[in-house]
């Protein structure tokens, strides 16, 4: 009798998590069908030209496709162009290579993304190292290496990927442009201080703002406020250059599937920044 009270209680319950799933599914599709009517009924309406003249930046999405080519060439992952005599990049905790995060050459940029700000090879190199919980694993940053290499530099690509069993190697063969906008109070204000709401909302209707991934360029898709790193250098606030998706081209997830962005200063451009937020 015992066992089959218990195997009726078991059914029963199995059966009211599988009614609380499809209920909150059900919610979560009418919100998402909600959303896109309400979308569609403010771009009937002609936005503000004046706030969006003062809000809109381009965004650039990459386009990748897989491979690993040389050169001072954009790309995620793969074989690094390295500085002449010197040795792949490794974790100064666990002494693992770096995985190679990004790779531009800002002279090679599109048009409106970011300043190229006296040009040079950017580079991001992170520990993706999940045996070892390196310094930082656990907050904002992370063991990582981020820098300008000059133009004048002489290096070639490395012979072979020391990370290629933790990220696939992309190479970035052009860029999509899309408009974005601030998605933040604290952006807002920045731009447009008092900003009317349904001004905001009815801008907002009319911009794609990607946050889908990786971005290079544009308004930050914060996911707790905006955080701009101070500039070791000059102490001024950064400037955003790149956002990083989780799991889209990185292989790596940042925190509970949140975000990672790099940012620079615009005096001293080799002074560089990685952080990251999640919900």
């Amino acid at each position: 009798m015992t066992a089959i009270v218990l195997a009726v209680l078991l059914w029963h319950a199995w059966g009211s998590a599988d009614r609380d799933r499809a209920r909150a599914r059900a919610q979560s599709e009418a919100l998402r069908k909600e959303l896109a009517r309400r979308r569609a009924e403010l771009r009937r309406t002609p936005p503000p030209l004046q706030v969006m003249a003062s809000v809109v930046r381009p965004g650039f999405e990459p386009v990748a496709e897989r491979g690993d080519p040389s050169g001072r060439v954009a790309k995620i992952g793969g074989r690094p162009w390295l500085p002449e005599g010197e040795a792949w990049p490794t974790c100064i905790e666990c002494r693992a290579a770096f995985s190679l995060w990004l790779q531009l050459d800002l002279a090679a940029l599109p048009a409106g993304a970011i300043a190229a700000r006296g040009g040079g090879l950017l580079q991001v190199f992170a520990c993706t190292n999940l045996d070892a919980e390196c310094e930082g694993f656990g907050g904002d940053e992370w063991t990582s290496l981020t820098r300008v290499i000059p133009v004048s530099t002489q290096g070639s690509t490395a012979a072979r990927d020391l990370a290629g069993d933790r990220q696939t190697a992309y190479a970035i063969t052009g860029w999509t442009r899309f408009d974005t906008c601030p998605t933040d109070d604290g952006d807002w204000d920045e731009v447009v201080p008092d900003v009317d709401e349904a001004v905001r909302e009815l801008v907002e209707a009319h911009v794609e703002n990607w946050g889908g991934g990786e971005q290079l360029g544009g308004w930050p898709q914060w996911m707790q406020g905006p955080k701009f790193a101070a500039c070791p250098a000059c102490g001024d606030r950064m400037e955003h250059v790149f956002e990083f998706g989780s799991d889209v081209l990185l292989d790596w997830v940042f925190g509970d599937f949140g975000v990672g962005y790099l940012q620079r200063c615009p005096r001293h451009p080799g002074k560089l920044a990685l952080i990251w937020q999640c919900t």
